[in-house]
């Protein structure tokens, strides 16, 4: 066990890089090495090639010797060169290593003391407060980030949450480096399931739609979940009423175009209204999470101001596309 003296020696002891620190060592029990087996060559000239190991059984950091057993260097067997260094390190005691060994074909081997490595990483987060880790490495250069993607037809779930969370975590480490970063949230409010939950709107208002819990917004219930309730009432109507998918097709259309109607249900706008309100929705979500962006790319949008089909067929014409006439993709632009 360490006592308190002894860790707070170590943690002065480890500097703040890791693989800086092993180096430092490793060069020292180099120099040490030489001299004992009376070899003239000169250390530096020697690569260092510490990295993270590649399984665990191993340990966290390891080194190959092998380049270095050639007549021109070392003239000695890999392997009986990382069997004498690694005596040479443990005879360091290095703080913050709890286990050196050796693997073929001439593997030096580090196994880290996670708990007082883990204490000393702690201590260094809560000194350093929120400024920990920051530095200006990404100064002058921006970096576009897109997470979330919520389609507009329904309340956020766990796995949407979890996507926006490791999304968010990328866009404030790469800001705490001094990049310029841009969070974009691309919104799918044009495909087929936005167009089942206005299915399900006309549905409810010619009273051909039955909800379980009631065809009304629920006591405290915000409008994102009560899109919920009518996207998974559509999908058994469905199943019972399959001709209600041509209402779909029609519905679909009617958004990818974006026309509007000379008369009959303007679908398009009704879609953008639902999409417009779940999004507002979605937003207030992520807020309770502190998650908030820079841009929301709108596809309706892509895709009514004629962008999609000029890219397209600038990717065409260049030859970037091609249509297979037979498998899976038969017919269709890839």
């Amino acid at each position: 066990m360490t006592t308190t003296s002894e860790t707070e020696h170590m943690a002065e002891a480890t500097p703040r890089d890791l693989h800086e620190y092993l180096t430092t060592f490793i060069k020292q029990a180099i120099v040490t090495y030489l001299s004992q087996e009376q070899i003239d060559f000169d250390a530096e000239q020697l690569e260092i090639d510490l990295r993270f190991s590649a399984q665990t059984s191993f340990g966290d950091y390891s080194m190959p010797v092998m380049k270095w057993a050639s007549k021109n260097k070392l003239g000695r067997p890999p392997l009986a060169i990382a069997e004498a260094l690694a005596t040479v390190l443990r005879d360091m005691q290095i703080p913050g290593i709890e286990e050196i060994t050796v693997t073929k074909p001439g593997y030096l081997n580090f196994r880290l003391n996670r708990p007082f490595i883990g204490q000393v990483i702690l201590e260094r987060v809560l000194d350093a407060g929120a400024d920990f880790g920051q530095n200006e490495a990404g100064i002058g250069t921006k970096v576009v980030i897109e997470h979330t993607n919520i389609n507009s037809n329904k309340a956020a779930h766990v796995g949407h949450l979890r996507n926006a969370s490791i999304g968010d975590t990328f866009v404030r480490m790469l800001r705490s480096q001094g990049y310029q970063v841009e969070a974009d949230n691309y919104i799918d409010d044009s495909g087929v399931q936005v167009a089942d939950v206005v299915v399900g709107f006309i549905l409810l208002q010619e009273g051909i739609l039955q909800l379980p819990e009631g065809n009304q917004q629920l006591p405290g219930e915000s409008f994102d979940y009560f899109c919920s309730r009518v996207y998974v009432a559509v999908g058994k109507a469905y199943e019972a009423q399959p001709e209600l998918r041509n209402l779909q097709k029609v519905v679909l259309q009617a958004m990818e175009h974006g026309d509007k109607p000379e008369k009959g249900p303007d679908y398009a706008a009704i879609a953008s209204e639902l999409s417009q309100r779940i999004v507002q929705a979605h937003l207030r979500t992520m807020s309770r999470l502190n998650i908030s962006y820079d841009l929301l790319t709108w596809e309706s949008v892509i895709l009514h101001s004629g962008l999609w089909k000029r890219v397209f067929e600038m990717l065409r014409d260049r030859g970037l596309l091609e249509k297979p006439e037979t498998g899976k993709a038969a017919g269709c632009w890839i």
